[in-house]
């Protein structure tokens, strides 16, 4: 569906069957983002790498192989708080509505801008031309410094209670589809998904901005017509995908992922493409000014149990050894953990000082390095870690 034309009916069975199309491909896309890692790191048990991810977030640690009874009881209990947190959104969404005037929107630059940093945010976005205004979305973070416009102003009340059904029906679909091999799916998150999505139907005289790649923002926002996609983070070329409307315009990270995600990601290529900024060298004064080596490990809280061990042989060494926390982990009680047993220094989200080697995991930020000419040992290649001391 190519939303280009003002909505007259909100009601329309295809626009329902499209959205929730758009919420379940975005949920295939993540599993089979994962699936690799899910066969190495959890017995190829679905539930169980979704609640260690679950149990790393909330700084507990390892998760544990539950008895198959329990997953369907912790399904259960999903559902019914699921359940409660939307109808609780819906009422408190209800108040807030009065203090908006509705409004039709026009002739605006808007972005949700969703889950990256503030400093990571204004970067990407600096390729756009036009004054970006970000899409107030309740119950998310995206505070940015830009101009805001409420996703209350944009809709009607009635589009509040159809966000609310169309969640709950989302909520008992993935229960009654999916949980005997899923858990903690969060679709208490939907509520606001769908009310962003009526604000888009109700306001598409708009120029709309995203950088969500495979989740069900991108498959949403890539059907607005005249739409723009900027490039978050790296796709691998083998990637199995449920393939999204192509933007507009297109701005990547370099060539090689050009080639990519028009292969991979969009249906067709895009009409018009551009090239993100590249990585900008930041508070190199954290550096320690001596004649050691700075290297740099850039982790996340699923790959910790591989980067101790490396963390360990490292300590000895006559180096300047630097850490660098997945933005996304919100509690950092094991890396101030390694802080204080290993020495490490950690660094902040916004800190991309310029080190002599970076050892990192298949992450994007291993890939922008380098780009900018820093030599990158990607640990997940190697048979034998202790080969890094080679390559160092």
């Amino acid at each position: 569906m190519c939303r280009n034309k003002v909505v007259t009916n909100i009601m329309d069975k295809k626009i329902r069957r499209d959205l929730l199309k758009d919420y379940l491909s975005g949920y295939i896309n993540q599993y089979y983002e994962f699936k690799d890692f899910i066969f190495k790191n959890s017995t190829g048990d679905y539930r169980n790498f979704k609640l260690k991810l679950s149990l790393n977030y909330l700084g507990i640690g390892k998760s544990i192989n539950w008895p198959f009874k329990l997953y369907g009881v912790i399904s259960f209990i999903e559902l019914l708080v699921s359940t409660i947190f939307v109808i609780c959104k819906f009422f408190i969404s209800t108040l807030h509505k009065a203090r908006f005037k509705g409004r039709t929107i026009t002739n605006k630059c808007l972005t949700p801008g969703l889950e990256i940093s503030a400093s990571r945010f204004k970067k990407l976005y600096s390729v756009v031309e036009c004054e970006i205004i970000t899409i107030k979305i309740p119950y998310r973070s995206n505070e940015y410094d830009t101009p805001k416009i409420s996703v209350y102003e944009g809709i009607e009340w009635k589009d509040i209670y159809l966000a609310f059904c169309f969640s709950l029906r989302t909520i008992f679909y993935m229960y009654h589809k999916f949980r005997k091999r899923d858990i903690l799916y969060r679709n208490y998150s939907s509520f606001e998904y769908y009310l962003t999505c009526l604000f888009v139907l109700r306001n598409p005289q708009n120029h709309y901005v995203f950088h969500n790649q495979i989740d069900k923002w991108a498959l949403f926002f890539s059907n607005v017509s005249g739409c723009t996609f900027i490039q978050h983070g790296k796709i691998e070329g083998g990637a199995r995908l449920i393939k999204i409307s192509p933007p507009k315009k297109a701005y990547y990270l370099n060539d090689g992922q050009k080639r990519i995600l028009e292969t991979v990601l969009f249906k067709t290529p895009p009409e018009n493409f551009g090239f993100r900024p590249h990585l900008s060298f930041t508070h190199n004064e954290k550096l320690i000014a001596n004649s050691k080596k700075n290297i740099l490990i850039i982790s996340g809280l699923d790959f910790l149990e591989e980067e101790i061990p490396i963390i360990m042989m490292l300590k000895d060494k006559d180096i300047n050894m630097y850490l660098k926390p997945h933005p996304k982990d919100k509690v950092l009680t094991r890396y101030h953990e390694l802080r204080d047993n290993f020495g490490v220094i950690l660094l902040e989200k916004d800190d991309f000082p310029e080190v002599d080697v970076v050892v990192s995991y298949n992450s994007t930020l291993a890939y922008e390095y380098e780009d900018a000419g820093v030599k990158v040992i990607r640990y997940d290649l190697l048979n034998d870690l202790n080969r890094i001391n080679d390559h160092l």
